[in-house]
């Protein structure tokens, strides 16, 4: 559930996707909901997209050992740097003042996120609004753009088992590794 000030929004989509740099694998968390069945927002549903952790070359050996983990960021910061986080409704506004946390609970990973947030809607819903999510998580994979299976699970392998995921090249020509 995603809670706006007092209007929620029921998730349709809550998944975890990493990015394999030089030196580093940054982790992002994307949110899509349903729109308000009030029609508030114009009957837009709000998306999310969090820019949450970084992890150095072999931090670890298998993603599930990325939990748990906090994240914390007070300014408006844009989706380049982590942590941060981005509201788009009818356009995109930074969230601010957040706390995010990802755990497991019953063998699944979870992402609960407390924070303020612009909307710019109407008289009632414009600044420093409170946001919360609370939602399990899938990890969809890791993005690697127009390469080969060979180069994708090479660059894995600088931080995970490449062993660990399958090669999916996507429609658009894009690979990724998906966990099996």
């Amino acid at each position: 559930m995603l809670r706006i000030a007092d209007l929620e929004f029921a998730i349709t989509s809550c998944r975890l996707e990493a990015y394999c740099y030089a030196e580093k694998m940054n982790w992002d968390i994307q949110v899509d909901c349903a729109p308000h069945p009030e029609g508030e927002f114009h009957s837009q549903g709000p998306n999310l997209s969090l820019s949450l952790f970084e992890t150095p070359l072999k931090a670890f050996n298998h993603w599930t050992e990325l939990l748990p983990r906090e994240a914390r960021w007070v300014e408006k910061n844009d989706t380049d740097v982590t942590p941060s986080g981005m509201l788009y409704i009818f356009e995109h506004t930074c969230l601010f003042e957040c706390h995010a946390r990802c755990y497991e609970e019953a063998g699944k990973m979870q992402v609960s996120l407390d924070g303020k947030c612009d909307v710019y809607y109407g008289d009632q819903y414009t600044t420093s609004l409170d946001l919360h999510l609370d939602s399990a998580v899938v990890f969809r994979g890791v993005w690697f753009g127009r390469q080969t299976e060979y180069d994708c699970k090479k660059s894995i392998a600088r931080f995970l088992n490449p062993d660990d995921f399958l090669f999916v090249p996507t429609e658009h020509g894009i690979s990724m590794l998906t966990p099996k």
